[in-house]
């Protein structure tokens, strides 16, 4: 057990970290602990990352409920230090000020390209993201355990290419290339779920030292909130410097809810800088637009050894020393969109051109709608140009991803590794691996201290500490992350989570 407790800890620390993405949960604990959790997570808030844990308990108790368990993540493409200017600019995200506020000084330019596009990178890619479970409960009986929890949870993911920012062509394999990618996507998601996890006995003590296999499902009703997703792309090659460029576009925009009332109106003619300058409220961006079911399964392994034995005395003592592995599948649902639905697109079409694109003069920073603005610098708008539009109902998936987690926990030190990896493309994610690592430390047995981090070889990268003060009818726990660049660590805040509160009756 030793060698192979130590081959899967220096397996997670060593080979799952390569690239990154979204978190796979913003609760104080897993916050602090990088952003993973598929093996750690055992209370309410399991339902949506694994639901075999379930089965799984940190402390002696019948009854776990929490209201109002929060976080956020902020990522911001000019650097902000201040967590109060951090959080004004997170509002201006959906209230955006006039357009004037984004425009560029030199000093603005060279930052984003030195921040974000070192050695030649052509496009970078920015996320920001909300979450909050407004009730959770979970309770054990003799065979089995089962959990009820409300949350909502929004997101925002842009992708900007280089060429929005810099005229001089990246070298490649193929000659040269200049990217004015730009695709936006934001949704808000309110989900109810209800689940419960078992032991399944025939696997259960495969192997001679005491272990639980655990299984775990919990179907849930997604209602969607408004959403958008544009995707233009406008890309430019050259096969050496005499040739000609060749221009490769395309555009695609699809929308529900109150961000359909904007579309229809820039498509008509209307002026997107003044289309681009909506003023949303808490009710235009999360009203009911679309309806869909999901499941969330799951499975734990757990084997104890030495002296513990709280597999079989469930109910008696809590599990001090094990390995767990873990293996989930979250959010295998779709979404059917019926609220003022809108989809346009303009085809692919390619072109030789000896112009290769103009700078923006002014910085994307993720405001909804913002790319109204954005893509109209010589007056016209893709979404203009599109004609064709489509106003029927349409289907989506929800963002379907696989996580997969070890912790190795003895007495009161927990080491853990996770990697997931996204299904489809969408608001909350991409289909980039994304891996997390972190360690636990009890000083004192109510006393957890949490430090982890993730590591990206694309995205930018962050490092979190985490602290709870946990008894035996109360735990209260929060987390904070700050970024971490190519030359070192900083001190500029991109998310965290607020004071939660968990109660227990024993």
């Amino acid at each position: 057990m030793n060698k192979a407790a130590t081959l899967l800890i220096a397996v997670c620390f060593f080979v799952i970290p390569l690239t990154t993405d979204a978190q796979i949960s913003y609760n104080p604990v897993s916050m602090g602990l990088g952003g993973g959790g598929t093996s750690y997570i055992t209370g309410y808030d399991a339902l949506f990352i694994n639901p075999a844990n379930i089965q799984l308990r940190e402390k002696n108790y019948r009854l776990q409920f929490s209201f109002a368990e929060s976080g956020a993540y902020i990522d911001t493409p000019l650097r902000i230090r201040n967590a109060g200017k951090r959080f004004d600019t997170y509002t201006n995200l959906f209230n955006p000020p006039g357009y004037s506020e984004y425009l560029l000084s030199d000093g603005d330019r060279e930052t984003l390209l030195s921040r974000h596009y070192p050695a030649g990178r052509l496009d970078r890619q920015f996320r920001s993201a909300t979450s909050i479970n407004w009730f959770g409960i979970k309770w054990f009986r003799d065979e089995r355990s089962y959990a009820f929890s409300v949350r909502t949870r929004q997101s925002s993911r842009f992708t900007v290419g280089r060429g929005w920012y810099d005229v001089n062509p990246v070298e490649t394999n193929d000659g040269f290339e200049i990217d004015r990618t730009l695709s936006h996507s934001f949704q808000t998601l309110h989900e109810i779920s209800f689940g419960y996890s078992e032991s399944f006995s025939f696997l259960s003590g495969l192997f001679p030292r005491i272990s639980r296999f655990n299984i775990g499902i919990a179907p849930k009703i997604v209602i969607s909130g408004a959403s958008y997703s544009t995707r233009y792309a406008d890309s430019y090659t050259q096969s050496d410097a005499q040739s000609p460029w060749v221009r490769e576009s395309s555009y695609s925009f699809e929308s529900t809810g109150t961000f359909s009332e904007q579309a229809q109106q820039l498509a008509t003619g209307f002026n997107p800088v003044v289309a681009g300058e909506t003023q949303f409220g808490t009710s235009d961006l999360t009203r009911p637009a679309g309806i869909g079911a999901a499941l969330d399964l799951g499975i734990t392994y757990i084997f104890t050894f030495g002296d513990d034995l709280s597999l079989i005395r469930r109910g008696e003592e809590a599990t001090e020393k094990s390995l767990r592995l873990s293996l989930s599948v979250t959010d295998l649902g779709m979404i059917h969109h019926f609220d003022d639905p809108f989809r346009s697109e303009l085809s692919t079409s390619t072109s030789e051109t000896d112009d290769p694109g103009s700078l923006s003069n002014y910085s994307y920073s993720g405001a909804v709608l913002q790319d109204f603005q954005f893509l109209a610098a010589d007056g016209i708008h893709p979404l203009q140009e599109a004609g064709i539009q489509n106003r029927g109902s349409y289907q989506s998936m929800l963002p379907t991803s696989i996580q997969s987690g070890v912790l190795f926990q003895i007495n009161r030190i927990k080491l853990m590794g996770d990697f997931s990896l996204g299904l489809n493309d969408n608001a909350f994610q991409s289909t980039k691996f994304k891996s997390f690592i972190g360690a636990e430390v009890r000083p004192f047995s109510f006393l957890p201290l949490r430090a982890g981090t993730r590591l990206a070889t694309e995205l930018p990268g962050y490092y979190s500490f985490g602290a709870g003060l946990e008894t035996t009818y109360f735990d209260v726990n929060a987390a904070v992350q700050f970024r971490s660049t190519a030359a070192g660590p900083t001190l500029e805040p991109v998310a965290a989570s607020a004071v939660a509160i968990k109660f227990y009756i024993p």
